[in-house]
């Protein structure tokens, strides 16, 4: 048999693999970095808000008008919230290795589309209302900042989405794969996390 050709099985990554893993890194810095750009936005905005109600030429919220309730507010805010805590469980769960990093995940993320729906609803009844939400000044302002929050709660969920189906799929043992999928999922993270943590400030500064 010494005559024959051996051909080595080799279940090793590629190289194209390889570089894809050393390269993945930058995932999350390019996300803080889009994070950073969109609290920038969102501070312009909301400080365009204060200053706007500040003036005292518009009462805002509107008294003559329907706002959004108590309740409301504490169901919003439990749900992102919750989600947001589910979200650090599955990133810890992913670190030890554990099968429920998945599970926590979708929850996080079922949560997450739960806030964005009851959200929208309860601001289009208010529009069909007649709150002026956009022919007041703070009302303008009011309806690009939470419009922006949304957008980029909607982007958040679709990302975190796509990190779940690859961690959801990983094989057993392998380094590299976990190392690309990793980094898809520490971005998504990145990205909700921006969510969660404004929606307390943009609670403070625009609903009270």
């Amino acid at each position: 048999m010494g005559g024959q050709n051996v051909i080595p099985l080799s279940s090793g990554p590629s190289s194209r693999q390889v570089a894809a893993a050393a390269a993945l890194p930058d995932a999350p810095i390019l996300m803080l970095v889009f994070v950073g750009f969109e609290a920038l936005m969102l501070l312009g905005l909301v400080g365009g808000f204060m200053l706007t109600r500040a003036s005292g030429d518009v009462a805002w919220p509107p008294a003559d008008h329907p706002w959004f309730a108590a309740e409301e507010i504490a169901i919003l805010s439990a749900t992102v919230l919750l989600s947001g805590l589910l979200t650090v469980l599955s990133g810890r769960a992913w670190k030890r290795r554990q099968a429920k990093a998945g599970p926590l995940l979708f929850a996080a993320i079922s949560l997450g589309i739960a806030f964005v729906v009851f959200h929208t609803t309860a601001w289009l009844t208010l529009v069909n209302q007649g709150v002026p939400l956009a022919s007041t000044q703070p009302g303008g302002f009011f309806s690009l900042t939470m419009g922006l929050h949304n957008v980029t709660a909607i982007g958040a969920i679709g990302f975190m989405g796509v990190a779940w189906l690859r961690v959801s799929r990983l094989p057993e043992h392998e380094e590299v794969q976990r190392s690309m999928r990793g980094g898809t999922l520490s971005a998504a993270r990145i990205l909700w996390y921006f969510v969660v943590g404004a929606w307390p400030v943009l609670y403070l500064c625009l609903y009270l």
